[in-house]
């Protein structure tokens, strides 16, 4: 017969994983850039809150530790990832945690990231869509851009930055 304490600490504690869901997902991509390999980290981070779910101490941040435990399956991944030619280094990576973390704490960082993507001219959108989401390299959007992978590179800065503004004006 199983415990009944237990499951009430197992029930809390799934109440507790699913309420950073959303966060967790919003800090991956910002983190990893592909959606499909941030929903792939997400299950992984989910079975290692579920294993470690002992180490959490009631009473404190369960956003905070959740992040942490995101931030060491980040750095996993990008290790596992480390042969592809446009990866973060372990810095950026760093300061992308800790940039992302207070815009997670206000609005639904989705709805943010989208009304943000919804403001970009529509070439940007359209190139970040197809870099980060579709994969497509550099070289392949100069090609069906009819441009250089230079000129992609810097409208992809551009729109990287366009960004970056739209967001942090939101979360003010």
């Amino acid at each position: 017969m199983s415990d009944p304490e237990n499951n009430d600490s197992t029930r809390t504690f799934g109440k507790w994983v699913a309420s950073v869901q959303e966060r967790l997902s919003a800090y991956l991509i910002a983190s990893i850039g592909h959606r499909a390999d941030a929903d792939d980290v997400l299950q992984e981070i989910n079975l290692v809150l579920w294993r470690k779910r002992d180490d959490f101490e009631p009473g404190t941040s369960f956003w905070a530790w959740a992040q942490r435990v995101a931030f060491f399956q980040i750095m996993a991944f990008h290790k596992r990832r480390k042969r592809d030619r446009l990866v973060f280094d372990d810095d950026v990576l760093h300061l992308l945690a800790t940039e992302a973390t207070p815009l997670l704490d206000n609005e639904t960082p989705g709805n943010r990231l989208q009304h943000c993507l919804d403001s970009l001219p529509a070439r940007q959108r359209q190139v970040i869509e197809d870099h980060y989401y579709r994969h497509q390299s550099l070289k392949d959007l100069a090609l069906s851009n009819d441009t250089t992978p230079a000129a992609i590179g810097q409208l992809l800065y551009r729109a990287r930055l366009a960004l970056h503004r739209c967001i942090n004006q939101s979360s003010d």
